[in-house]
């Protein structure tokens, strides 16, 4: 029977504190991973119930992970299991769902100026 993990995260820079190695596991069971796992497959490996609230864990996770998992719309996976063209795609991605954020960050501010 797997232990579920106690995953606690903090807001404040966006910081996350993984309690009982949850980084470790993370990164072992990607390791020993074939190819990407669906979000919804890592949280079962995890011992985890595939919630939206554990899948955001997972991708609060990648996310302070210092570039060592990718993600994209087949899953997770090590950046160094993954080939150049998986990395840049995942690269790609990020990029571009940052300038959607950006404008739309700019759209509401827009707005916000005309209440004014």
């Amino acid at each position: 029977m797997l232990e579920q993990l106690d995953l606690q995260f903090t807001r404040r820079g966006r910081r996350i504190l993984a309690q009982r190695g949850g980084m470790d596991r993370v990164l072992q069971i990607l390791a020993s991973a074939p190819d990407w796992l669906s979000a919804g497959a890592l949280c079962r490996e995890l011992g985890l119930p595939p919630t939206e609230h554990n899948k955001r864990w997972l991708r609060l996770l990648a996310e302070n992970s210092d570039g060592q998992i990718i993600s994209g719309q087949l899953g997770y996976r090590l950046t160094t299991k993954a080939s150049l063209q998986e990395i840049e795609e995942s690269a790609t991605w990020l990029e571009h769902q940052a300038r959607r954020m950006a404008d739309r960050a700019r759209a509401i501010r827009r707005r916000a100026h005309r209440l004014i």
